[in-house]
């Protein structure tokens, strides 16, 4: 069976959305991709979803937004059960270490900072695709196992 990857993206930045977009359909259109502006709006989308074995979740979350931040919103996703072991990476204009280091121990795969030009983020958007793949195929084979 071939499974998809769909990844929740949010981030409350609407041009930081759209390059988002851009470089993940420069890297690939197989892809889905669900945006949000906030980290609520992630949180109740993803209370309406039912797990299935055809799509792979990976989340990728700004850290500084309003109501939820990047932090709220991975500690809160790791509670939710079936959640846990999907990849949850941030990338944030932050690059404080206190930011990166609590954000990995609650559980993040990656931290990545926003570059300022468009070719660096194109490179790390790729980055952390691949990150999310790898990710999502080890647990796959740990949940065969």
């Amino acid at each position: 069976m071939e499974r998809v990857l769909h990844i929740l993206h949010a981030d409350d930045d609407e041009e930081d959305r759209w390059i988002f977009q851009d470089g993940l359909n420069k890297c690939d259109l197989t892809i889905t991709l669900t945006q949000f502006e906030d980290g609520l709006h992630l949180l109740k989308h993803i209370e309406t979803i039912q797990l299935d074995q055809k799509t792979l979740y990976a989340i990728i979350c700004d850290m500084q937004m309003p109501f939820i931040d990047g932090a709220g919103v991975l500690s809160q996703v790791k509670a939710i059960p079936g959640w846990r072991e999907v990849p949850f990476i941030i990338f944030s204009t932050s690059s404080l270490k206190e930011d990166i280091r609590n954000c990995m121990n609650k559980g993040a795969l990656a931290f990545y900072s926003k570059p300022d030009t468009f070719p660096d983020s194109q490179r790390i958007i790729e980055e952390m695709i691949q990150c999310c793949q790898k990710q999502v195929v080890s647990n796959q084979l740990s949940f065969l196992h």
